[in-house]
């Protein structure tokens, strides 16, 4: 049901589209539920599926932002998507040490039911047997122990699983190899993800500081202007005062 999802939210643009604010501020919503989505996969799972869902979603808003109506209404839509992908910058980043630093416990889980077998214990019952089976061959010296050497040999097979645990730590080490190896390509996705993040950051940043330049020069520009005309306003009075004088 996830591609009817996406459909709805398409819709839900097509239909805000003509307010740009309220299209922009979708946009931002639907960055931030990629997210969401792709952090419980990499939560629960360990999958990197969601990672590109959250960048088409980025690229797509960004796009939205090249495509502004006015200068004001992009500049002011990249300053808020600007919060809104630190946000999920910083988020990735725990994620990724969350993942990398927590390898080893996954690891090193199953290790210490291998370190503790109980078969070692069960070895004492061979040396029992042993001896029960060799008084077994004396048996005109005492007619009685026979009767119990039968259920004692029959129970000396019983530590012949003593071999199983080769089998088992066998097995624990292959599950926790590509664990290992899981958890490696999900923070290399991590990490271009955040590449990508830092780099509509950086983009959306050098177009609020040219607006700022811009403004700034703007600024300068009305100063000197207003500087200008005082000084224009003084020299004609000057020049009247002189004048006044020169006709006294």
């Amino acid at each position: 049901m996830y591609g009817i999802k996406l459909a709805l939210e398409k819709t839900a643009l097509a239909i805000a589209s003509p307010s740009y604010a309220t299209s922009g501020n979708l946009q931002i919503k639907y960055t931030e539920r990629r997210y969401a989505e792709a952090k419980q996969l990499m939560a629960s799972k360990q999958s990197i599926q969601g990672l590109p869902y959250l960048e088409q979603q980025i690229a797509q808003t960004k796009k939205s932002i090249d495509s502004a109506p006015n200068k004001e209404a992009q500049v002011a839509f990249a300053k808020q998507y600007i919060t809104a992908l630190t946000t999920v910058s910083t988020d990735l980043e725990s994620q990724k040490q969350s993942i990398t630093t927590g390898s080893p416990s996954v690891a090193y889980v199953p290790r210490p039911q291998q370190s503790a077998p109980a078969q070692p214990t069960a070895t004492p019952p061979r040396p029992t047997a042993i001896p029960t089976s060799r008084p077994a061959d004396q048996q005109p010296r005492t007619a009685n122990p026979p009767t119990p050497s039968a259920p004692i040999s029959t129970s000396a097979p019983a530590p012949q699983p003593t071999a199983a645990p080769t089998p088992i730590q066998i097995a624990q080490v292959t599950v926790s190899t590509p664990i290992r190896t899981q958890q490696a390509v999900v923070a290399l996705q991590i990490d271009q993800t955040q590449q990508n993040v830092a780099a509509a950051i950086a983009d959306l940043q050098a177009l609020v500081d040219e607006d700022n330049h811009g403004r700034n020069e703007d600024r300068n520009e009305d100063k000197e202007q207003k500087e200008n005309n005082k000084q224009n306003r003084d020299d004609e009075d000057r020049s009247r005062r002189d004048g006044s004088k020169k006709n006294e």
